[in-house]
């Protein structure tokens, strides 16, 4: 009879495993099996460029090793936005103990300054990474011989405004050398500009001005030379805003397809933003038998417009556009005009001529989404 043999060392390594599992909380098979796994373990996963100049590219490589043994496979490497850009030559695979690259450049904007971060998104086999993707990070600060703050200038009118609108936009001299900022100028004479010299060779002021009479909203280019090599010249973008002296929403007035079936009511806002007050009165529709009332919400300030369009009501291509008129006491906007728009029926026959390849009816009209009854240019 032929006794089995034992094999005691192979029993007790069983039984240590059963006995390490009940304590980990898992069972002996993710055990025999945690460390047959890749691993990407990275050199950093934060890099701080520290200062870089504006307009110039920032190039870094993160470098990984593959710390586990199994080969590495990394899937997807993406910036988060479109100034980073990752190399598509990145290390796709890598063996235990190898190591690998990605390479990544970012497009610092000339427009950019102060602290800056940008993320890079990375996709790879290593279970004990978040999924469905990790984070490399890249911080930095940008850097200009001379920094313009802000970069874009704002000048709001108020409604109705007569006054002086202006205002200031730093430029600082970062460099340890001085220099001259001289010959500012405007490209559009509604915004003048001029410089003011706060700090000689160091910091300067472009106070941005608008004098009514206001006309419409514009932007202009201010440039002005410096005695910098590095930059010799300097540029912004002054914007001036007026601010309408009616708002109104909606804009327009949007009927569902005709005829119509029912009595169909529309509610238009108007609200006075100038610094008195108003009366608003309805001039009518120019189309028949529309029926228009104005409720006052806030004395002065604020009307509603409730317009009730009969049953049967169907505009038939006007020769002049349709359109509900309200007068008003403002001597800036006097008449204020909404324009009234209809659907074309969804079951209107097509003609022969039209299925064959010309042109399709239009299903919608252009509706323009600017603010009626401001200043008038």
């Amino acid at each position: 009879m032929r006794v089995p043999r034992s094999y005691p060392s192979l029993t007790v390594f069983v039984a240590l495993l059963c006995v390490v599992s009940a304590f980990a909380g898992e069972p002996v098979s993710a055990v025999l099996t945690s460390n047959t796994a890749p691993k990407i373990k990275f050199d950093s996963e934060t890099f701080d460029a520290g200062k870089v100049p504006g307009g110039k590219p920032l190039n870094h490589t993160f470098v990984f090793t593959n710390a586990g043994n199994q080969t590495l496979e990394v899937t997807k490497v993406t910036g988060t936005c479109h100034c980073t850009v990752v190399d598509n030559n990145w290390t796709k695979k890598v063996e235990p103990g190898k190591t690998g690259v990605i390479p990544v450049t970012i497009d610092v904007r000339p427009e950019w300054s102060g602290p800056m971060g940008k993320t890079v998104n990375v996709e790879c086999n290593d279970k004990s990474r978040p999924a469905p993707s990790f984070a490399l990070n890249i911080n930095f600060t940008v850097w200009k011989p001379l920094d313009v703050s802000p970069q874009y200038a704002f000048l709001n009118v108020p409604a109705e405004s007569a006054n002086e609108v202006s205002t200031v936009v730093r430029v600082d001299n970062n460099t340890p050398e001085p220099v001259a900022v001289y010959d500012a100028r405007s490209s559009i004479p509604a915004l003048a500009v001029q410089i003011k010299t706060n700090d000689p060779g160091k910091h300067y002021e472009f106070v941005i001005r608008a004098s009514p009479p206001f006309g419409q909203n514009v932007s202009s280019q201010i440039t002005a030379r410096t005695s910098s090599k590095d930059a010799p010249s300097i540029s912004l973008t002054a914007t001036l805003s007026l601010q309408p002296v009616f708002a109104i929403s909606p804009p327009q007035v949007v009927l569902e397809p005709g005829p119509l079936t029912n009595t169909v009511q529309k509610l238009i806002t108007i609200r006075y933003q100038g610094s008195s007050s108003v009366h608003l009165t309805s001039g009518g529709v120019n189309a028949q038998n529309v029926d228009v009332q104005i409720a006052v919400t806030q004395s002065g300030k604020a009307f509603t417009a409730i317009l009730s369009f009969p049953p049967g009501f169907e505009l038939h291509q006007p020769s002049q556009p349709v359109e509900l008129t309200l007068n008003t006491s403002s001597s800036h906007t006097p008449v204020i005009k909404i324009p009234i728009f209809q659907y074309p029926p969804s079951n209107r026959i097509v003609p022969q001529s039209r299925r064959s390849g010309a042109a399709a009816p239009p299903q919608a009209p252009s509706v323009s989404t600017r603010s009626f009854g401001g200043p008038k240019s």
